[in-house]
């Protein structure tokens, strides 16, 4: 039976001369001794010239790691993680847009350890500005033509799923009321559908 590398350790190896154990933190950051009960053990650098920050997975930090995963050129330089208001920047698989938004913006999501700012997607708060109103929970923007990156005002719809508490005559019509109220007071110029 052999032993892991790791001189105290003497669960059998798994993977790579590893246990279990010391495989995935390997794994995970760049160094079999490296995790929370380890603090005093050197936290391991991305492997990648003129790059000081901490290794996350395979040697490589967070950013190299996504570039070594897609293929992409490992030595161009990375992007300062710096935010100023109004950068976009394509928000994932789906094809949206997120915008950088001043602090506090209404359905602006708070910034964290990997994000760049306070964020909100592009078509909600071109919609959200052009009503002068945070939107409704109930409420979301379609696209008309379909391209999800096309957030010119002329391109968005408002649409609505709100659907009335009751089902009597007397409820749905004091829900009518409600909702005309809601639209008219906000000066809504585009037309208005209600998702099934």
């Amino acid at each position: 039976m052999n032993k892991c590398l790791v001189e105290a350790c003497d669960a059998s190896v798994n993977c790579k001369g590893y246990c279990s154990k010391h495989y995935a933190r390997f794994v995970r950051y760049g160094n079999p001794l490296a995790g929370r009960r380890f603090r005093d053990a050197p936290w391991p650098i991305c492997s990648i010239d003129n790059c000081d920050k901490k290794a996350a997975a395979k040697g490589y930090c967070v950013a190299h790691y996504a570039r070594a995963q897609d293929g992409s050129d490992l030595t161009r330089p990375l992007r300062p993680r710096t935010a100023r208001i109004g950068d976009r920047y394509h928000a994932g698989g789906q094809g949206y847009y997120m915008l950088v938004v001043p602090k506090g913006t209404p359905g602006a999501k708070p910034p964290t350890p990997r994000s760049i700012g306070w964020r909100m997607l592009e078509h909600r708060y071109v919609m959200q500005h052009h009503l002068g109103r945070p939107l409704l929970a109930s409420e979301t923007v379609h696209h008309l033509n379909g391209d999800r990156s096309d957030n010119r005002l002329e391109n968005l719809e408002l649409w609505s799923s709100a659907q009335p508490p009751g089902q009597s005559v007397t409820d749905k019509l004091k829900w009518a009321r409600e909702i005309i109220g809601l639209y008219s007071a906000s000066g809504h110029k585009w037309p208005i559908r209600y998702a099934p």
